[in-house]
């Protein structure tokens, strides 16, 4: 049975048995949730590594011994990578938190055409990332990006794997795991009102791989749920 709450630990702060979390993880174990000695927890560590442990003391720094260690804690067999289009905060952090819980590598938000904001506040959004990260239980925490252009994101991913969901596409989705068996992915996906013509045209040009993902316009947050879902489901 998987311990209910789980517990971001640095990875130097696992030492052979023993682990100690830092302050804030600490109070949070102590006050928040008033754990005891001798509770099993998760723990975290951000790169990979989850751990099921019991605590044996508490206090300003809550330490105890590792039961079990667990490399690879809640992760897709197949890396999956997102790009995607800017979109408004709230929506934004939706996403973040989504695309964690279904398992993605890393998050690029993308400065295109018809994007309202240009910028991205990285250090909320990683702590949102480690949130999602805790409550869905895995290991890895998705790497959030700064934003960059779309040519930008394009040199990046040259020699990779990209699928691009465009509306009007007449391969489904779910095409892909067959396309590109146990491949990593790059998945690219447009803000609101989609890509612009330029850009459409850029990455067909670019040999992007055109999919879609049903006969309605979706959201730009509720194309990236789709999108994972789907690939979760038969990739993985």
């Amino acid at each position: 049975m998987s311990p209910d709450h789980a517990f971001f630990i640095e990875p130097n702060s696992v030492t052979g048995q023993s682990f100690i979390l830092d302050k804030e993880e600490s109070h949070h174990a102590s006050h928040v949730l008033r754990m005891k000695a001798g509770t099993v927890i998760r723990l975290l560590d951000g790169t990979g590594n989850g751990y099921t442990a019991e605590i044996k003391k508490l206090g300003t720094h809550v330490s105890g011994h590792i039961i079990e260690t667990i490399p690879q804690l809640g992760e897709n067999t197949t890396p999956i990578h997102l790009a995607l289009g800017l979109i408004k905060r709230d929506r934004f952090e939706l996403t973040l938190e989504k695309a964690t819980e279904l398992g993605v590598q890393s998050i690029t938000p993308l400065i295109l055409d018809r994007c309202i904001k240009r910028s991205v506040n990285l250090e909320r959004s990683r702590k949102q990332i480690i949130a999602a990260s805790k409550q869905c239980q895995r290991s890895y925490f998705p790497a959030v990006h700064q934003p960059i252009s779309l040519n930008e994101w394009i040199n990046s991913t040259t020699n990779e794997i990209r699928i691009g969901c465009f509306i009007g596409s007449e391969t489904p989705i779910s095409n892909v795991a067959k396309m590109f068996p146990s491949k990593p992915l790059h998945i690219i996906i447009g803000p609101e009102g989609d890509f612009s013509e330029p850009e459409l045209k850029l990455l067909i040009e670019n040999q992007i791989v055109p999919v879609n993902l049903g006969p309605r316009r979706l959201r730009a947050e509720t194309a990236v749920m789709a999108a994972l879902a789907v690939l979760n489901e038969t990739t993985n």
